[in-house]
């Protein structure tokens, strides 16, 4: 919970961290009076859960919503499974490199295109934004909750 500051002095209050600066604003003036001065202290799991959730209000206020996201997620991994298995298919069944040339040449212009555009500037990408570690740690942390999820 958020530690709450009252004229210098830390308060015991459980603080949901969630809760609007100006919400908190009419408590400390309704409990300490009009004058009194407040700060809140987050801890670091608390500064990086408000973060995301600016983040994630940012993103909505631009008109990308959850299903929005969720549907071109979707679209990105069937496209990408769809000529992964083109591309699978056609090594096992290739008997020369020109076979799998021709095979993947259709999303081979995808991929360039996509490409050029990313290195252009044009396209960002925002696993950029993060070390690949951090990706790492993030899409193993939560493929195993969802995996303990599924089995529990």
């Amino acid at each position: 919970m958020a530690h709450l500051i009252v004229n210098y002095k830390t308060v015991d209050l459980n603080l949901d961290p969630s809760i609007p600066k100006d919400v908190v604003a009419q408590l400390v003036s309704e409990m300490y009076g009009e004058d009194a001065e407040f700060s809140i202290e987050l801890n670091e799991s608390e500064l990086l859960t408000k973060k995301r959730h600016v983040i994630r209000k940012k993103i909505k206020k631009l008109g990308e919503d959850s299903e929005s996201l969720l549907g071109t997620t979707t679209d990105a991994v069937h496209l990408l499974m769809y000529h992964f298995s083109k591309l699978t298919l056609a090594i096992n069944n290739a008997t020369s490199i020109e076979e799998l040339k021709v095979t993947s040449a259709e999303f081979g212009e995808l991929a360039q295109s996509f490409i050029n555009k990313v290195d252009s500037g044009e396209t960002a990408l925002p696993f950029n934004t993060k070390t690949g570690e951090k990706v790492i740690e993030d899409l193993s942390s939560r493929a195993t909750i969802i995996t303990t999820a599924i089995s529990s």
